[in-house]
């Protein structure tokens, strides 16, 4: 009975990596099940608590023709009290993985210029503002491998931000997505 019920319960887990068409615009979507969440600081505190980067990598497949996107979920005080449309320093960003530095520039704000119908990854906060870097597999692997892990925006001053506390689930997702798409 208990080996049933153990059973039971794997089957009933979702699997790490998500593939799905999309019905709209006819593009095959992969992606990791869980984003990772990076903050001004790895433990929760009043400060860390106004911004966080939600992360998620996304492959586009149409018709064989394949496109890699980092997707950042952003959540920033400041940008949720001012006028601004966007939050200032995520034109372009820089990862730093194990000492080796990964510069971005946006691709676009929203999922519709990826070539996805619906937005992929869920918010934290409703004010949460989407931004889409294109990337290669290259990448990818670098960041889903990296034992140390920084985001830097390019807003004055510049902003730091690192894995939140827990982040193992995220990690064996996008390591399991990494997985799916090399082989």
């Amino acid at each position: 009975m208990a080996l049933l019920l153990a059973l039971a319960g794997c089957a009933a887990a979702p699997p790490p990596v998500v593939e799905k068409l999309d019905g709209r615009t006819s593009v095959y979507i992969t992606h990791p099940r869980t984003p990772l969440i990076m903050s001004p600081d790895a433990r929760y505190s009043d400060s860390s608590a106004r911004e966080y980067v939600q992360i998620g990598v996304i492959e586009i497949n149409r018709m064989g023709g394949l496109q890699y996107f980092l997707w950042l979920g952003i959540w920033d005080y400041a940008h949720v009290n001012s006028d601004d449309e966007y939050p200032d320093g995520f034109d372009t960003v820089s990862f730093i993985a194990d000492g080796k530095k990964i510069g971005l520039e946006r691709h676009s704000w929203t999922h519709e210029e990826i070539g996805t119908s619906e937005r992929l990854y869920k918010k934290i906060f409703d004010e949460d503002v989407d931004a889409y870097y294109r990337v290669t597999l290259e990448q990818i692997t670098l960041l889903s491998n990296a034992t140390d892990l920084k985001l830097l925006t390019t807003s004055a001053p510049p902003k730091e931000f690192v894995p939140w506390y827990n982040q193992e689930k995220a990690d064996s997702d996008l390591a399991e997505f990494v997985t799916a798409v090399l082989f």
